[in-house]
């Protein structure tokens, strides 16, 4: 099928509800038994070369094997260069074929990771290729002590950059579902909007930056009961009162 771009396949996985798998190579011997598991279960796949793994793979020697191996896969294949950290990284892999970029520009302050991060999405769409970027830390993996300052950082972040509209209160009408889910909710353009996706509604909760009433939401179906009203809140910043009737 030749190589694809992550936003192929992540499109079309977000509509039918399944998830892709992402796993690093570092030779050929990993090549091929990812491949070949993904064709056995008919699996889109994503290949990873991760800058940190440069010592001891050649990008230069290694990228025409995949796209010799995508282009004889009955499976797309996306071959993603895994948190490339410099921008000459990403110009090596685009150079050797690369269909997809993850530039993580975490550790530089944030307004440096957008101004790097707008550069790389630049150049790799100017070839087709897809582009993914890191904006802080990841949280829960870590230990107790760490995960918190991720999520320190999260919220400090969304803060600042205040991507959510300001909503004071708006009155939803349950109609026959006893107990609406919240992700419909916040993702239903005819009532909040608020997101975009069910994946970006996951994501949020990974974060641990939902609340409603002031508790954490940690359950993907998590349900809202008629005749109540909730205060939802993004990291620090409350931004929606919805009336439930």
């Amino acid at each position: 099928m030749g190589l694809v771009n992550t936003v192929d396949i992540l499109e079309h996985a977000e509509k039918y509800s399944y998830a892709v798998g992402a796993f690093n190579v570092i030779n050929l011997d990993f090549l091929n038994g990812i491949l070949e598991a993904a064709e056995a279960m008919k699996s889109p796949v994503i290949i990873n070369i991760a800058q940190v793994h440069f010592p001891y793979v050649n990008i230069e020697q290694i990228a025409p094997a995949v796209k010799y191996m995508a282009e004889n896969a009955c499976i797309p294949v996306v071959l993603n260069l895994d948190h490339g950290v410099t921008l000459e990284a990403v110009v090596r892999a685009l150079r050797c074929g690369f269909s997809a970029i993850m530039y993580d520009a975490s550790k530089k302050p944030i307004d440096q990771n957008i101004e790097e991060t707008r550069l790389v999405v630049k150049m790799a769409h100017s070839v087709g290729v897809s582009v993914e970027a890191e904006l802080g830390q990841v949280g829960g993996a870590e230990g107790e002590k760490k995960a918190a300052k991720a999520q320190a950082y999260f919220e400090r972040t969304f803060q600042k950059r205040d991507p959510f509209s300001a909503i004071k209160a708006i009155e939803l009408t349950a109609g026959s579902e006893e107990s609406p889910l919240l992700i419909n909710t916040l993702c239903d353009k005819d009532k909040l909007n608020i997101i975009e996706s069910k994946s970006e509604f996951r994501r949020l909760i990974s974060q641990g930056a939902i609340t409603v009433n002031d508790k954490k939401v940690t359950d993907l179906f998590y349900r809202l009961i008629r005749l109540q009203e909730y205060s939802i809140k993004v990291g620090k910043t409350r931004f929606s009162k919805v009336i439930l009737r």
